[in-house]
């Protein structure tokens, strides 16, 4: 195991010390946050969950997160490429049962189906990424069916300034700049990171525009974070992130499959977050946590017809999407059986906006909105009954205004046995609440249903892991169940 130790040497004098460096993967003191959405041994997580850590982001040369996760996804991660496209399943739930969180926020920009476009998300900036799998909706809500992927931007740790900068190239001018600040002092610190790269994009035969390989792309991100404590009972944190992709030649051919109907789709696609946090500390073994979320999605999109001279472009209404969400949190550590027993709970207000066309109730060529608001109640106890066992249980209740009340429930166990190996079990209830473009989305070959309920899901994930300073490994199997699927036909 790992082992910290503390070396005083007088003036003057020398002393010998035998150190044995490891990788940070294998390191029995890696922490995790996304499992139980609070910080913990990575060996003590009875869910099946891996850590992609900044050296192995660095080694893969990943540019997006889609490249990162078909190098390093690991067992039970499936991503499908292609066309410009990244979706991500976990143990067999496709990509819209899957929550994609950045820093613990939602990261919107889904497509008209739930998809989420990994090709869409740069690792500029990106620290490390946690993939839990098995139903998270008991801690999470919507989206979660079949897991939860975190990624988790730089944060300031060391003291004083650092700086790192990143330069790189390849074939169809696929160049990246990529620069990290931080600065740590005494009472508080920060981080600024921004990336900058473009790609000329492939066609996989040039005859046919719309055998599309990779379209054309630039993207330009900026984040930042900020910490500072303001008493020693009261830490302040800011999170702010702005996420922009410019896409062209990019080949449609419209519902009719005719050459008067291939288009170019160009198209912007910006996101921006900035969420304002405090942590309270009333006594040692309790904290309250509040935050703020704005969330934004914006799409344009003009559409090029090469073979359609009469109306050769088509400039269509923004589609834009708007998530603000207020989170507050207890995380209560009481004593039990000699031992710290983490109780949390909390309450969310969560409004969802999609303004787009094609939306029932719109006007032709004309973006209106669809809206729901939701609330939250949620709590999970930790029990630790020995010092090698540990379980848990939890419960969450989303109240939509659209589609209603749902209940998600979770219940796990893990028992450590020695020389850092251990086995793990756990169960729990996932839901995915329809998306605005299933409910309501009107065009040529597709018809919304507002009737829609959520999609449900159950897992049972279990299994064996070793983690220790020479490697690791683990074997999972995974039991999973999907009701009410939704899809377009």
């Amino acid at each position: 195991a790992d082992a910290d130790a503390e070396v005083t040497v007088a003036a003057g004098q020398s002393q010998t010390v035998d150190a044995r460096l490891i990788m940070v993967q294998f390191s029995t003191q890696v922490t995790v946050t996304t499992a139980n959405r609070r910080e913990e041994l990575l060996l003590k997580t009875a869910e099946p969950t891996s850590v992609i850590d900044e050296a192995q982001i660095r080694d893969t040369s990943a540019r997006s997160a889609k490249d990162l996760l078909i190098e390093q996804g690991g067992a039970g991660v499936q991503v499908q490429p292609g066309g410009g496209q990244g979706h991500v399943s976990l143990n067999g739930i496709p990509n819209s049962g899957v929550l994609v969180l950045v820093d613990g926020r939602r990261y919107l920009g889904r497509d008209a189906n739930g998809n989420f476009n990994l090709e869409d998300l740069p690792v500029s900036g990106v620290e490390r990424v946690e993939v839990v799998k098995g139903a998270g909706s008991a801690l999470y809500g919507s989206d979660a069916m079949g897991g939860v992927i975190n990624f988790i931007t730089r944060k300031s740790r060391n003291q004083g300034f650092t700086n790192s900068l990143n330069l790189s190239g390849g074939t169809y001018s696929d160049y990246r700049v990529d620069d990290s600040l931080a600065y740590r002092g005494a009472n508080g610190g920060f981080g600024l990171s921004g990336g900058y790269r473009t790609y000329d994009g492939f066609d996989l035969d040039l005859k046919n525009p719309q055998t599309i390989g990779q379209p054309e792309s630039v993207w330009k991100t900026v984040s930042g974070n900020a910490d500072y404590n303001v008493k020693s009972k009261v830490v302040v944190r800011l999170l702010a992130d702005y996420w922009n992709r410019d896409i062209d030649k990019y080949f449609f051919s419209g519902a009719t499959q005719l050459a008067s109907t291939v288009y170019n789709s160009q198209r912007g696609l910006e996101r921006y977050a900035v969420t304002p946090e405090v942590d309270i500390l009333p006594t040692r073994s309790t904290t309250l946590n509040f935050s703020y979320n704005l969330g934004r999605y914006n799409r344009d999109e003009t559409q090029l017809y090469a073979n359609r001279p009469s109306n050769p472009r088509v400039v269509v209404p923004r589609w834009a999407e708007k998530n603000d969400e207020f989170k507050g949190r207890l995380l209560k550590m009481w004593k039990f059986l000699d031992a710290d027993q983490p109780l949390q709970g909390g309450y969310e207000h969560r409004k969802e906006q999609l303004s787009r066309s094609s939306l029932a109730g719109c006007v032709t060529g004309q973006a209106c909105n669809k809206e729901r608001d939701l609330n939250v109640f949620w709590v999970q106890q930790e029990v630790n009954l020995t010092k090698d066992f540990k379980v848990s249980a939890g419960l969450r209740y989303d109240d939509s205004s659209d589609y209603g009340s749902q209940t998600s429930p979770k219940a796990t166990a893990v028992y450590s046995l020695p020389h850092n190996h251990r086995i793990r079990a756990s169960y729990g209830k996932g839901f995915r609440a329809p998306y605005f473009g299933e409910l309501y989305l009107t065009t040529f070959g597709f018809q919304g249903n507002p009737d829609l309920r959520p999609e449900k899901s159950e897992t049972f994930p279990g299994g064996y892991a070793y983690a220790g300073s020479r490697g690791q490994g683990s074997a999972d199997f995974c039991w999973a169940k999907v009701q009410d699927g939704i899809t377009f036909f």
